[in-house]
């Protein structure tokens, strides 16, 4: 039980005896409701021993579910079956909602802020956005309405704060900047319009977060890839690493602002095209090179699958690019322990014993690029680094 009634009479029965309530609830719905539908259910007691159930059903990506075989919609006084027009119009918002995904994220690409002559191999673009007409969603949680406090100090946070195997990463900038629509934690490169302050002499080491007023969050890093031996590689752990600390940071977004609706996720990767994937364990000539130049993936969530610890956001945004590189099969979030020391995360399982890019067992392993410590010791190579 998460809550205790408030002084119920001894000897008294308490109707949670009788019945798992959380259980029987969400195991209704798992039953009869087609595609299934993620709900909480929280317990409000009375001091006699009574009390309320309040059953939280968000907003669902995945509308519209059918019940008992068949679809249902609200009336003014009852529910009713739905027409098949009116379940097709459900079903159309689909389609419209992946075109406004996929035109979030290349808006995004779009606004690279490294001019074209200075890119060099694969750049990272991620953006969350809350499905909310609030345009002030997150500002209005802030103490103050400050954003910039919050996000400052957002710094502590394990997303930020638990270590990582390369560099950069996004707890590694802390160069606050106020933008046009929130604030950046950004690298010393660029100014707070976005502009390059300096000449990149060693390109790769742009990062660049956003967080908006209305809890929108844009990741631009330019370091996907590296170099090793002459060879341009993909970085796998880097790309899974940041991706996974943005859903992470949407987690902290719909905790402060109290927000229970669904999450737009999007990933784009440029700069590809015949790179091949960098792991532990393996060598890249033995490994398929990238086909192509462009990568993008877009996703949403309900609020309860993001707050879930097994959610499968980052699978879905990353492993079609893990398949393609490598013969990956699982890919499950990275969710920072609370304590900076410890990751409790796994972000890949390989198919082929000698393939483990991104698995928690100690292997052996080539040199690894710079974006690590070339002498870190091998056996204490990690699964997650983000």
């Amino acid at each position: 039980d998460r809550a205790q009634p408030m002084g119920g009479r001894k000897g008294s029965r308490d109707w949670r005896d009788d019945l798992d309530s959380d259980s029987i609830i969400i195991g209704t719905l798992a039953n009869k409701v087609s595609p299934g539908l993620r709900v909480t259910v929280e317990a409000l007691y009375r001091a006699d021993g009574t009390g309320y159930l309040v059953v939280v059903v968000p907003e669902s990506p995945a509308a519209p579910h059918m019940v008992d075989d068949r679809y249902d919609g609200r009336s003014a006084t009852a529910a009713q079956p739905l027409s098949d027009t009116e379940v097709r119009r459900l079903w159309s918002r689909h389609v419209q909602r992946r075109a406004g995904r996929s035109d979030l994220l290349a808006v995004e690409v779009e606004r690279e802020p490294v001019p074209t002559d200075l890119r060099r191999g694969a750049r990272l673009f991620a953006l969350a956005q809350p499905v909310s007409a609030d345009p002030r969603l997150l500002l209005s949680a802030c103490d103050g309405k400050d954003l910039r406090s919050w996000v400052g100090a957002a710094g502590g946070l394990p997303v930020f704060a638990h270590p990582r195997q390369y560099n950069p990463h996004l707890g590694a900038v802390g160069n606050l900047q106020r933008r046009a629509r929130g604030v950046a934690r950004s690298s010393h490169h660029l100014d707070s319009d976005r502009t390059v302050v300096e000449s990149l002499s060693s390109p790769g080491h742009v990062v660049d977060l956003e967080i908006w007023e209305d809890g929108g969050i844009r990741l631009y890093y330019d370091r996907a890839s590296d170099s090793l031996r002459n060879v341009e590689y993909l970085m796998l752990s880097a790309i899974a690493g940041e991706v996974s600390g943005v859903i992470e940071l949407a987690r902290e977004v719909s905790a402060k602002a109290s927000f229970r609706g669904s999450w737009s996720f999007g990933v784009a990767l440029r700069g590809m095209k015949s790179l091949p994937a960098y792991g532990h364990g393996v060598s890249g000539e033995a490994h398929w090179r990238y086909s192509e130049d462009d990568y993008d993936e877009t996703i949403e969530v309900d609020n309860a699958t993001l707050m879930d610890a097994g959610s499968p956001a980052l699978e879905e945004l990353v492993g079609r690019l893990l398949r393609s590189t490598f013969s990956q099969t699982d890919v499950t979030l990275c969710r920072p322990s609370r304590k900076a020391s410890q990751n409790n995360c796994s972000l890949a399982t390989s198919t082929s014993p000698n393939e483990s890019v991104l698995s928690g067992s100690p292997s052996s392993a080539p040199p690894q690029p710079r974006f690590t410590q070339r002498r870190r010791e091998r056996s204490q190579r990690t699964a997650c680094d983000g």
